[in-house]
């Protein structure tokens, strides 16, 4: 989902004081107002609050006046303003300028000033700039919990006068341009919806007292009817991207609900997770390690209506559990992840590489395997753990719903850490990433010189570039922000011209898949933030150009038991590894920044 800092909106309307024309003495089209009421009640948009200071770096600074925020018109006049207590208040001057022949230059300023002076129009003012600093907040308030934007630092660009300012009401659903209303941006539509995700995922995995864990099903219920209520004013790309985060979220929580009916796998892994837990509690807390032969034994009733006991289980899902993060995270998915008795792996150049082909007789001497840039590879074996919170008392109610939930949390933020290691890894106590890697190939796109159809172009020739075998295979990795700038590329007509990329639901450029990368930690910036030498794009195939090894174990632990708190620190710790084996599977998109 994006950084707030990083949130830009070009027109933010607000409503203020002004309500009628008072010229002021003396100076004929001049008139006072608030461009930025500090102390308003309502949101703008319902979502934006600006904060007292933070128009403070517009003062005495000369801003166009404009009508209704028309930047592709002549402006009506000029502004500038001072902060006070109350807000940022302007002084404009209305162009009533006339020729040597008496007649107005800047009609549209003179209709303005007739229409407030002699016809008692009532406008109101709204400021257009960008936001420099910022961030989510939360508010609570008879219950229910919603989100705003909090503005710290606005640079104004132009006031206007506006028939109508900030939208209100509880949705941001529109803004004002030089056509008037209009819909958001995809790109303000993703910043407001990310904001909104990123709170309830924030709260999904700092939930730890009983009352907050048990309250997470109502909350995303709450979410979800804050985005029913401006679904359809969504476009379907946005929209497709708000459904799929929602499900991620309401797939971890939905242990919790009442209806919750778990499948056979659920209640088979919840078991063996309870007789390990149990073991371990017996043993003191201390290590145990689990292997395909281990058996883990039921020390409580395997029911939570107490009837029947099992008196063993088989540790194969606790085994089994990179088989399933690879099910809930695209990333990890194409990795492919072999098992070893072994902490690291040693690959020489002749196994992996394309061999060696020739017909006998044609050369004197048979040359040794061609194609890959390392001469070897070796894959480390490193431990990577998960901590989760455990809590007694729902253990001890609904161990089967609350296992679900408790992995389905452990799994999705131990699969984002792998994700992000799989492309930003150091090499240093952890996988080294292909960011990282010296021997993949870049391509540098200077993005402040691309206009749409070089994009398209430079996207072509990027593919038609990669060799068959390759980009057969190959995926795009990029961020959700990236995805959707590509889709909105225009011909000079105004058409898209990647269109026919959304394909049934699935994303796809140039016939292959798109994988969205959510996560800034993963090193893949925006199209849109990425600076001088960043990456932002990786046309690749990992089945092939990486290879994962872990080992048949897996130790688990008390950390440690807070029993007056009614919660256990619980260690799970497996061993993984993984490394690129041909480089040349991989291409990275960088910007050259000129």
């Amino acid at each position: 989902m994006g950084k707030d800092n990083e949130l830009k909106n070009k027109n933010i309307n607000f409503s203020v004081g002004f309500e009628e024309f008072k010229e002021k003495e003396d100076k004929k089209g001049c008139f006072e107002g608030l461009l930025v009421n500090y102390n308003h009640k309502n949101l703008a948009h319902g979502y934006y609050k600006f904060t007292k200071g933070s128009m403070k770096i517009n003062e005495n600074k000369t801003m166009l006046l404009l009508y209704n925020h028309r930047g592709n018109q002549i402006p009506v006049g000029t502004c500038k303003g001072v902060e006070t207590d109350e807000g940022f208040k302007i002084e404009a001057y209305l162009q009533l300028t006339t020729d040597q022949n008496g007649n107005v230059i800047n009609k549209e300023a003179y209709a303005l000033y007739d229409l407030m002076k002699n016809q008692g129009a009532k406008f109101e003012l709204s400021a257009g700039g960008i936001i420099e600093d910022g961030e989510s907040k939360e508010i609570t308030e008879k219950g229910k919990t919603s989100w705003f934007y909090e503005i710290k630092k606005f640079n104004a660009y132009e006031g206007s006068i506006t028939p109508k300012g900030a939208v209100q009401g509880s949705k941001i659903t529109k803004i004002f341009n030089d056509e008037g209303e209009r819909k958001m941006t995809p790109q303000e539509q993703q910043t407001f919806i990310a904001s909104l995700i990123a709170a309830m995922q924030k709260e999904i995995f700092s939930a730890q007292q009983d009352e907050e864990i048990k309250a997470l099903p109502e909350k995303i219920s709450a979410l979800e009817q804050q985005f029913s209520a401006i679904k359809e004013t969504l476009t379907e790309e946005v929209k497709e991207a708000f459904n799929e985060q929602f499900n991620e979220i309401n797939n971890v929580i939905k242990g919790l609900k009442v209806d919750f009916k778990p499948t056979e796998a659920q209640v088979s892994f919840a078991d063996e997770f309870m007789a390990a837990f149990n073991t371990i509690t017996e043993n003191g807390g201390k290590l145990l390690q689990i292997t395909p032969e281990t058996t883990l034994k039921f020390a409580t009733p395997a029911t939570t209506t107490g009837e029947g006991t099992k008196a063993a289980v088989k540790a194969h899902q606790l085994l089994g559990i990179f088989k399933r993060l690879q099910e809930v995270n695209p990333v990890v998915a194409d990795l492919n992840i072999i098992s070893i008795t072994d902490n690291s792996l040693d690959l020489d150049r002749e196994e992996i590489g394309l061999p060696e082909i020739a017909w006998v007789g044609e050369e004197d001497a048979r040359e040794e395997t061609d194609g890959v840039k390392l001469k070897d590879v070796n894959i480390a074996m490193h431990q990577i753990y998960a901590l989760p919170k455990i809590s007694n008392k729902l253990m001890a109610s609904n161990y089967v719903g609350y296992v679900a939930f408790l992995m389905d949390r452990v799994e999705y933020a131990w699969g984002l850490k792998i994700a992000n290691t799989m492309f930003s890894g150091t090499g240093t106590k952890q996988p080294k990433g292909i960011l990282k890697e010296e021997g993949i190939a870049t391509v540098e796109w200077d993005l402040a010189t691309l206009d749409d159809a070089g994009k398209v172009d430079a996207l072509i020739t990027l593919f038609g570039n990669t060799r068959d075998e390759i980009s057969s295979k190959a995926k795009w990795y990029m961020r959700r922000e990236t995805w959707t700038a590509l889709t909105l590329l225009k011909d000079k007509d105004g058409r898209l011209q990647l269109i026919d990329l959304k394909n049934g639901g699935e994303r796809k450029l140039l016939s292959r898949p798109v994988v969205i990368i959510d996560s800034a930690n993963s090193g893949l910036k925006t199209i849109a933030e990425a600076g001088k030498g960043e990456p932002f794009l990786v046309l690749g195939d990992f089945k092939g150009g990486m290879l994962g090894i872990t080992n048949p174990k897996m130790n688990i632990n008390i950390k440690d038991q807070i029993t007056g708190k009614g919660w256990t620190a619980y260690y799970m710790e497996k061993g993984l590894g993984f490394g690129v084996v041909l480089p040349e599977n991989f291409k990275i998109v960088k910007n050259k920044a000129s």
